[in-house]
């Protein structure tokens, strides 16, 4: 019985892997932006961002 569930270790690490990946694409964005607004209350010359146009 332990041969069947050492076998389906590698699924379980792609299905860890594929979750872990769909959460950080749609989770970074949201820290992006708190950190860019957060930037964006510092005085010009203390920013981290600059923004060039």
């Amino acid at each position: 019985m332990k041969k069947v569930h050492l076998k389906h270790i590698p699924m379980y690490i792609l299905i860890a892997f594929l979750v872990a990946s769909i959460l950080f694409v749609f989770l970074s964005p949201v820290f992006i932006i708190n950190k860019i607004q957060e930037d964006s209350k510092k005085p010009k010359d203390q920013r981290e961002y600059i923004y060039k146009k």
